[in-house]
């Protein structure tokens, strides 16, 4: 592609997504290839990185350089994936046939027919908007060809009328850079209107869209949607019916505005999550108490184990989605727990089931997984019960991490005098804590519970931070009373290490698409130097 048009065409796309980012270009470097399908179209491709398979399929009149190399989704994906990027026939470089009997399923063959081309037994497959309908068709015909599925700006709707019924309403409304992103594409040298009205005027037979089973569908799928982009209308028959599905919605975001710095860390911790041989396994145990709690078990390596504990009305997919189990399982095993009330563990509505059980829960969870001593991390909610631990159970815990969380001054005299933390808005963390409200498994009664619990005197345990001895960390947004929540603790604490994240909040600093990098990286840093 010439300068010029990846000027005009790309940066649109790229300002309108929001990701300010310098542009990735393939000009001249050699990564882009033909091939000629089975019917004689000759196709072209992009094929970068090594590693497991990601198969990206652009969406309708758009082509893989401006949407996956210029928005950087294929160079963050390429960081550890061979990345193929598809122009679909009809669009980008690839031939642009005028006969609408050139399209239809053959669309979706061409991604098999490329996979063989290329070597490629397996893949994880990711398709946007007219792309996601490319997946669907993989997944019900090519399912054996497939690692994980993915859709951006789509998904599979409901087709039952009693249950079209039921979708919740969507937000009504429009990014205002969503028509920026329309220019681009109308105005992209690649746009062959009659090759365009041919993909549309495809007369599919009754039938010949494989009817997809949702329920038999064994392998992880994931969907992003933004917010204005009808998430529900897309999402909801997927969220009902596939065993092993994840939706996430980035608020005020359209159909062209939702790809960006977000999305792309969304994505790539899910590819990295279920890439094979790095795949979490799934649990539950029976706490003392009788009530069902689930987490996830993955990594393996040298590293002593760390177990990670979520906060207030979040669930262990947190960790699996923000990059800090990804980054952590490469040398060492991680527990990811779903705290009871949360995610997919047991939810009771009565404040007695809560308290100090859930501290416990984490050590009846060491006990059932045979870990004697672990590194545990634990954000905001999370953090109080590391508290816990560290007052309750120090000999189960080699090192203590609080994230969004720490321990506060008691003393009123030491109160008064803590110098003021910074206070500014943080628009990020209105759209991380939309997500948040936005889980599936939320429960408002048993979240209430929760929040009720009567503590009693001396419940929490007794904790001198002068004879804690394992190393702690703490890692607080800028905008999260850092000051407040670890002056104590960097005043007390034998061996501290505090991290203050510029310009965060309490969820902007920790929630999948948001969390910056440094999080995961002190993270990492401070668990390998606490490895006995």
């Amino acid at each position: 592609m010439k300068g010029t048009s990846l000027l005009v065409v790309l940066s649109a796309l790229i300002a309108c997504s929001g990701d300010t980012r310098e542009v990735s270009t393939m000009e001249d470097d050699g990564a882009g290839s033909f091939m000629t399908a089975s019917d004689g179209v000759r196709l072209h491709y992009f094929d970068v990185g090594e590693g497991s398979a990601v198969v990206l399929i652009h969406g309708y009149t758009a082509n893989a350089e401006d949407k996956w190399f210029s928005t950087g989704v294929a160079p963050s994906l390429s960081a550890r994936h061979r990345v193929v990027a598809i122009d679909c026939r009809g669009h980008g470089r690839s031939d642009k046939p005028h006969d609408p009997m050139k399209y239809g399923p053959q669309m979706a063959e061409d991604v098999i027919e490329l996979l063989d081309h290329l070597g490629i037994d397996k893949a994880h497959v990711h398709g946007f908007s007219m792309g996601g309908g490319i997946v669907t068709q993989l997944l019900a015909r090519h399912p054996e060809r497939l690692i994980s599925a993915s859709y951006g700006g789509s998904g599979v709707r409901e087709v039952d009328p009693e249950w079209i019924e039921k979708v919740p309403p969507d937000v009504e409304g429009e990014n205002p850079r969503e028509q920026t992103g329309r220019q681009a594409l109308q105005e992209s040298p690649f746009r062959d209107q009659e090759a365009l009205d041919a993909v549309r005027a495809y007369p599919w037979p009754e039938g010949e869209r494989t009817p997809i089973d949702l329920g038999a569908v064994s392998i992880p799928v994931l969907a992003i949607n933004g917010g204005f982009d009808r998430p529900n209308v897309r999402t909801h028959r997927m969220k009902r019916e596939i065993p092993n599905f994840l939706s996430w919605v980035l608020p005020d975001r359209g159909h062209l505005t939702t790809v960006g710095e977000e999305y792309t860390r969304l994505l790539r911790e899910f590819i990295d999550q279920w890439d094979p041989g790095m795949e979490p396994e799934e649990g539950f145990m029976t706490a003392s108490d009788g009530a069902r709690i689930h987490y996830w078990d993955m990594g393996g390596g040298p590293g002593a184990p760390t177990i990670l504990v979520h906060g207030f009305s979040g669930s262990s997919q947190l960790w699996l989605s923000n990059g800090v189990a990804n980054a952590l399982k490469r040398d060492r095993r991680v527990v990811a727990i779903d705290c009871r009330g949360h995610g997919r563990s047991d939810k009771p509505h009565e404040p007695a089931a809560y308290g100090p059980q859930m501290a416990d829960d984490v050590v009846e969870l060491m006990d059932h997984l045979a870990i004697e001593r672990a590194h545990v991390h634990g954000y905001s909610m999370g953090g109080g019960i590391v508290t816990q631990l560290l007052a309750r159970y120090p000999e189960r815990v080699l090192s203590a991490g609080f994230g969004g969380s720490g321990i506060r001054e008691v003393d009123e005299e030491r109160i008064a005098v803590l110098p003021a933390d910074r206070e500014a808005d943080d628009p990020l963390d209105d759209e991380a804590r939309a997500m948040l409200r936005a889980s599936p498994t939320r429960d408002e009664d048993a979240l209430a519970a929760i929040r009720g619990y009567d503590w009693q005197p001396g419940e929490r345990g007794d904790l001198d931070l002068r004879t804690v001895q394992v190393p702690v960390l703490a890692i607080n947004g800028e905008l999260d009373g850092f000051l407040a929540k670890t002056t104590r603790m960097k005043r007390e604490l034998v061996d501290f290490v505090n991290v203050m994240l510029p310009d965060r909040s309490h969820l902007s600093a920790i929630e999948p698409g948001y969390i910056p990098d440094e999080y995961i990286e002190a993270t990492v840093q401070f668990i390998r130097d606490s490895d006995p």
